[in-house]
């Protein structure tokens, strides 16, 4: 092969390579931009999240003329999908879906120390910062939520600094295994009160095992308040 069909040969595959290579800079029309960053703001709030597209879609036009609405998933972040909806004179005539990775920083609750599984969780175990909180699983406590010191405990340990998550919480139970807990009986008009220990946990209206020391009873009794229940039988 002559130098001329070896010049002509690799002009023709570099032509190949630049026509097959991804695009490295993905962009997206201005009018599909703005509706992006509007649909990011009414989900996180103005300046709370930014995107850019993580490859090049099918959708290179300008529709200045026409209407554009975002529909996708609460909260997106991280890559998400979202759907890219073409409106004219009211009626929609294109639905482009569009992959984009989303950067969120906003407001979280982070543990102010180390808290082991079943803890019971207070307000100055938390502080709240501003964290970047794209590769977060799952949900967490919005600021404005009330945290009721001592209603709440976790469900795994969570690290100091960490991010808590409404995965990581449950609500603690009114009794807890081992309370020693006030144990109503009623018959006619007549009320008859004694002790007795939780052995199962329970919130309110649930039926938990308790047992009577001082007879050596078992006993199923309706959990009223945090140091109450209602006898319904004796086991034995």
């Amino acid at each position: 092969m002559n130098r001329l069909a070896k010049t002509i040969l690799a002009l023709v595959l570099m032509g190949l390579f630049v026509q097959l290579a991804p695009a490295s800079d993905a962009s997206l029309p201005k009018q599909v931009e703005d509706a992006i960053q509007n649909w990011l703001d009414s989900e996180w709030g103005e300046g709370a999240a930014s995107f850019t597209p993580s490859k090049s879609p099918r959708l290179m036009r300008d529709w200045s003329e026409q209407t554009i609405r975002i529909d996708g998933e609460d909260l997106p972040r991280g890559l998400v999908v979202a759907q890219v909806e073409v409106f004219k004179d009211g009626r929609r005539i294109r639905r482009i879906p569009v992959s984009l990775r989303v950067q969120v920083e906003t407001v979280v609750p982070v543990a102010a120390r180390a808290l082991p599984k079943g803890e019971t969780l207070y307000k100055d175990m938390i502080r709240w910062e501003k964290r970047e909180v794209s590769g977060i699983r799952g949900d967490w406590p919005d600021p404005d939520d009330v945290i009721t010191d001592g209603e709440t405990w976790t469900r795994r340990s969570i690290k100091a600094g960490d991010v808590i998550t409404l995965s990581a919480l449950e609500n603690k139970p009114d009794v807890l295994r081992g309370d020693i807990v006030t144990l109503i009986a009623h018959k006619g008009n007549v009320s008859v009160e004694t002790q007795g220990i939780a052995i199962e946990e329970g919130f309110r209206g649930d039926v938990i095992r308790v047992e009577n020391p001082q007879y050596n009873r078992i006993l199923r009794a309706e959990v009223l308040d945090r140091s109450t229940a209602l006898i319904q039988n004796v086991e034995r």
